[in-house]
């Protein structure tokens, strides 16, 4: 769950460098293999996405479109099996030794509850997937 476009997502969560001259201005994503793969598992129906909501920051007017991607386990480590701990943005945390969470009430609750530091769209993101998770994981 993240703000970040699906482009740097890849990048940031890979470690790999942000070149995005290949794909032209502006950016043809099915130019983009990854764009293509993400495509093809949601068409399958191994990559759901939801939109849960849209937030609006009472301060900035900053709206948020919360949505949740699920991937199903398979394909989410094809796809996401390089994960680093570590990029060039700083370092991503983790439980247990891993890199990620698993989606536990007790890990919602850490970030959406302000044990860790998170923006409120990102809570309000989690707290509404833990609670709609049966529909999402379905």
């Amino acid at each position: 769950m993240s703000s970040l476009p699906p482009s740097q997502q890849q990048k940031e969560l890979l470690g790999e460098p942000e070149d995005y001259g290949r794909l032209g201005s502006p950016l043809r994503y099915e130019q983009w293999d990854f764009f293509r793969r993400l495509t093809a598992a949601r068409q399958a129906g191994s990559l759901r996405t939801r939109v849960l909501g849209l937030g609006v920051d009472p301060l900035t007017l900053v709206a948020d479109i919360l949505t949740v991607a699920v991937f199903d386990a398979g394909f989410f480590d094809d796809v996401f099996g390089g994960l680093v701990a570590v990029n060039s943005e700083g370092k991503l945390i983790s439980d247990s030794g891993r890199t990620g969470f698993e989606f536990t009430e007790r890990s919602v609750d850490r970030f959406a509850d302000g044990v860790e530091p998170m923006q409120a769209a990102g809570a309000a993101v989690l707290k509404l997937a833990w609670k709609h998770r049966e529909s999402l994981l379905g």
